[in-house]
């Protein structure tokens, strides 16, 4: 778990779009351990994609809990991702997603599960969009 007192080697800092200047600046400091389960994780886009796949795989979960994962339950969530239908390649597929924030600190995991692809996207400043760009990549494999 990250903490305010230690320095990461290769971390990237974050930042985030100022109003008055419509620039970049760092983020303030924040005490990261006070985010509990909300934050303070590190991770790479390669980690996370050993994550996704072991989960997608069924390594990770008994199969009735990932079955609740992958099945809508209030409106289009699931047990922790958000689950939606788009078209691809003239049908229609499912599309798990797991975005996540804190300040500068971005991200967004998205599964195409029947044709076996997931994105991950990292971002480190607050005036970008990883859905959208995680999206648009998507496009690009159907």
């Amino acid at each position: 778990m990250l903490r305010q007192a230690e320095v990461v080697e290769r971390l990237a800092d974050t930042y985030f779009s100022r109003d008055d200047s419509q620039s970049l600046t760092n983020d303030l400091p924040v005490y990261m351990e006070n985010w509990f389960a909300a934050g303070a994780m590190v991770s790479t886009a390669d980690d996370l994609l050993k994550f996704a796949d072991a989960l997608f795989a069924g390594a990770l979960l008994q199969p009735d809990s990932r079955e609740r994962m992958l099945t809508p339950g209030l409106d289009d969530y699931g047990y922790g991702l958000w689950i939606d239908t788009v078209p691809a390649g003239g049908k229609m597929v499912r599309v798990y997603r797991r975005p996540g924030q804190i300040m500068g600190a971005q991200t967004m995991l998205i599964r195409y599960h029947e044709l076996d692809l997931t994105i991950v996207v990292l971002g480190n400043a607050s005036n970008t969009s990883p859905d959208e760009f995680a999206f648009a990549i998507g496009r690009r494999f159907l």
